[in-house]
């Protein structure tokens, strides 16, 4: 629901994104497919999709825990294999 609201951003960027990635409202990201910054300002639906998600948000940590622990979310090879 979430890739909906937010501009359509693909699966793979989805997987990857980290509360790093998200501030005022806002995710920032480059792109996996074509490595193109993007900064996607983002609807009310989303930010309080973002909202229900709890208060631990560390810099580092996944959005949405869709990947196993340990994932190493730099190596495309490993992600493409989860």
């Amino acid at each position: 629901m979430f890739a909906c609201h937010a501009a359509g951003i693909r699966i793979g960027d989805l997987l990857k994104l980290q509360w790093r990635n998200y501030e005022n409202g806002r995710i920032n990201l480059r792109t996996g497919k074509t490595k193109v910054r993007l900064d996607i300002k983002l609807g009310t639906v989303a930010n309080r999709i973002l909202e229900n998600l709890g208060s631990c948000r560390k810099p580092n940590q996944s959005l949405f825990n869709l990947l196993p622990n340990g994932t190493d979310m730099s190596n495309e090879e490993e992600l493409l294999k989860a």
